[in-house]
């Protein structure tokens, strides 16, 4: 993995500047939507030697006016949870049980409706005495 590439810097220029080090498998800059680069990129070497080569040789190397910071690219699984691009909610967010558990723990293990469930909609019906003014 590499980064702070040159705006301008295209996958070939990118392949080029690491055969220096070893066989280029793969050399891309990643681009945004838009088509500009987000000035990083990916190259893949034939072995682990040429990797290990070209951190040693290559970081901090000026390419098209800038010093290119290169390391070895760590797998998904490699990275803290913390540091993931991956957005998506944990698992136990998923699950929707545990609302439902601390819901029958606030209502004394009723259903969820606040009257005991009598009428089934008795919370949104009018007071029993609501327009009689009799009573008083």
């Amino acid at each position: 993995y590499c980064w702070n590439l040159s705006w301008r810097t295209e996958w070939q220029e990118l392949k080029d500047f690491f055969r220096e080090a070893g066989q280029v498998l793969y050399a891309d800059v990643m681009k945004r939507r838009d088509g500009k680069s987000k000035g990083c990129g990916v190259v893949e070497f034939d072995d682990r030697a040429s990797v290990l080569k070209a951190i040693d040789m290559l970081n901090n190397k000026e390419l098209d006016g800038r010093e290119v910071r290169v390391r070895e690219d760590r797998a998904p699984e490699d990275i803290p949870r913390t540091r993931r691009r991956d957005r998506s909610p944990r698992r136990e967010y998923r699950n929707r049980d545990y609302r439902r558990d601390e819901r029958d723990e606030r209502d004394g293990g009723r259903d969820g409706d606040r009257d005991g469930g009598a009428d089934g909609d008795r919370d949104n019906a009018a007071p029993d005495n609501a327009g009689n003014q009799d009573d008083m």
